[in-house]
């Protein structure tokens, strides 16, 4: 069973996604980073759950990952719930989300109500840490689509950094497959 898993094999009406890496771009300061992940399965032709694992990367370590918001390949998409094993993030970012300075993105997940937020971050994604964002989605076609739908955009995914340097520096990336 783990081995069907592994591969993305449909097993009792469920798709087990196959993961794929994620990592970032040079950022709008150039103080954070990331790695991780994004897997995709889905439930039926209207279910579907995309998780998003992050690391921070970022050299300077006293940076936190405080938000992040992503693009849906396809119009046709929503978000029922968001989760996150982080409990620092309960703020669901919903349509548009505006990312600044970059597009506006479909969806998101922050520590603090909001993209920007503002003051010294005591939550978040620390340095070195990781966390898991699990996207409940609702729509039509989601039994055709697979991680490489959601990640292959060099930008599917906006980061928000906060507290570099002693809390004032702050960064915003992209990143994608």
């Amino acid at each position: 069973v783990a081995f069907l898993f592994y591969l993305g094999i449909s097993f009792g009406g469920i798709s087990f996604g196959t993961p794929i890496d994620i990592s970032s771009n040079p950022g709008i300061e150039g103080l954070g980073s990331f790695t991780g992940s994004v897997v995709y399965s889905f439930v039926n032709d209207t279910q579907g759950q995309l998780t998003i694992e992050l690391t921070n990367t970022s050299s300077d370590d006293s940076g936190y990952i405080t938000g992040l918001a992503f693009l849906f390949p396809e119009d046709s998409i929503d978000v029922s719930s968001v989760t996150s094993d982080n409990t620092n993030f309960t703020d669901e970012l919903e349509f548009p989300v505006s990312a600044r300075p970059f597009e506006d993105y479909d969806s998101g997940i922050t520590t603090k109500g909001s993209w920007l937020g503002g003051g010294t971050p005591k939550t978040g994604i620390a340095g070195g840490d990781t966390a898991k964002f699990y996207f409940n989605l609702t729509g039509t076609g989601l039994s055709s689509l697979g991680a490489t739908d959601f990640a292959s955009n060099d930008n599917f995914l906006a980061v928000r950094f906060r507290g570099f340097e002693s809390g004032a520096g702050s960064d915003k990336v992209t990143g994608g497959g």
